[in-house]
């Protein structure tokens, strides 16, 4: 089985750093230890299994550059910055991530508005831009899923595991998404913002909730995710980190957010990674 086990970044043990910088004899690095009984594994969606929700980020950099422009219209640094903002805070709900762009402004400079307030502002954006794209999703199906990942859900489906959707985003459960594309029969449930079993959604709660419902048979979860809120998600909620990375930079990113295991793709033999992970 090919396996790696040590904590070296891929610059360090000799890879190219590239999105293929694992051999493809090396479907898996385990970075602390290979974890035990896992009865279910819990996806991120955007860049985990679908792709093409990435203008989320576009809109709510735009929502937060003019929030710190004070009214006025930014300028390319503050749009830069507001970026690698989003980016730097994957893994929070939307109003999380809103909450801690206005804490980031001096107070008598913050706008009159709170959290909630932008958070509804993007709500409205994306799900209008959700409904003009899904005809064209759904047509092209193939195309906006991360390589791999069905023949990944079907062999986790063969080997009798549960798995879920646990995202950030509020609309793939407001407008059903899953169902739309459908894919609702890969999984045995979706949280996101929105959740009715959350009356304040986030991933560690919706992870939490997962671990307790298999604990009490010795059941572990794993949590794949592309995010390094992914990764401390999973941790403070007792779960296994899966990290699904991207390049060098990314693979470190994960690495130092806690993931205990790395994955280069899923396309890389699904049977061998189950395997490492100890679900046979």
């Amino acid at each position: 089985m090919s396996i790696t086990k040590n904590c070296l970044s891929p610059d360090e043990q000799g890879f190219n750093p590239t999105l293929r910088y694992f051999q493809k004899t090396m479907p898996i690095q385990i970075i602390t230890s290979r974890p035990s009984n896992v009865k279910a594994i819990a996806f991120d969606w955007d860049d985990t299994i679908f792709t093409g929700m990435r203008h989320w980020a576009t809109i709510q950099t735009e929502i937060i550059a003019n929030m710190w422009s004070h009214g006025g219209r930014p300028t390319p640094e503050t749009v830069k910055s507001a970026g690698m903002f989003v980016h730097a805070t994957k893994g929070l709900t939307d109003k999380e991530r809103f909450q801690v762009a206005l804490d980031t402004m001096a107070q008598k400079k913050r706008p009159p508005h709170d959290a909630q307030y932008y958070a509804n502002g993007y709500y409205r954006e994306i799900e209008e831009y959700v409904s003009s794209e899904m005809p064209k999703w759904r047509r092209n199906l193939d195309k906006y899923l991360v390589p791999g990942v069905i023949p990944m859900l079907d062999a986790i489906s063969h080997k009798g595991r549960e798995k879920y959707v646990v995202t950030a985003n509020h609309i793939l459960v407001k407008l059903n998404m899953v169902e739309q594309l459908g894919l609702s029969g890969y999984f045995q449930g979706v949280y996101g913002q929105g959740s009715i079993e959350f009356p304040e959604f986030s991933k560690i709660g919706a992870l939490m909730a997962l671990v307790q419902r298999h604990e009490g048979s010795g059941g572990k979860v794993a949590m794949i995710g592309d995010g390094k809120g992914d990764m401390r998600a999973a941790k403070a909620a007792g779960a296994y980190a899966i990290a699904l990375s991207h390049d060098a930079k990314n693979w470190r990113e994960l690495v130092d957010a806690g993931a205990d295991a790395v994955l280069n793709n899923f396309y890389n033999n699904p049977a061998e990674i189950l395997k490492g992970l100890n679900i046979d």
